[in-house]
């Protein structure tokens, strides 16, 4: 017989050696990382206050059409029938195409005034020609429909 058969290491004793090693190591690491074992820790309660979101009302804008710098009246005559007061819509501003017409822009009373002011400059500049351009020569075809 070999005596390295007998030897209390050759039946596992070494694996579970080193995992109970391990676990005393890893125990103690964690306990250690608690601080001071002395008993005057002082506690600090914190309060956190989530932030108070705010949603900004507005009020529905009686636009004067005679004293408007920025080109936005009520609600012409014509749709007030489509667009009413009652589903929220006061204010209007349009685009003038080449050809004469006009593109209709209405808005509800939450929308701000830079806001309809904006999306008017963003369609009047989509609609403007841009010449020497290859599709941006004449946009009177879009423009016009």
């Amino acid at each position: 017989m070999n005596l390295m058969n007998k030897s209390p290491f050759a039946n596992g004793f070494t694996t579970s050696f080193t995992k109970v090693a391990l676990a005393i190591l890893i125990s103690t690491t964690l306990v250690a990382c608690g601080g001071s074992s002395s008993d005057n820790k002082t506690t600090v309660e914190q309060t956190v206050t989530p932030p108070a979101t705010t949603t900004p009302t507005t009020t529905p804008t009686t636009t004067n059409p005679a004293s408007n710098d920025l080109d936005i009246s009520v609600v012409p005559d014509e749709l007030k029938n489509t667009y009413s007061a009652a589903l929220k819509f006061d204010r209007y501003t349009k685009v003038d195409t080449p050809n004469g017409g006009v593109i209709h822009i209405i808005a509800q009373n939450e929308i701000m005034e830079n806001q309809i002011v904006r999306a008017r400059g963003i369609l009047q500049h989509y609609l403007t020609d841009y010449p020497g351009s290859k599709y941006g020569a004449d946009k009177s075809a879009v423009a016009n429909k």
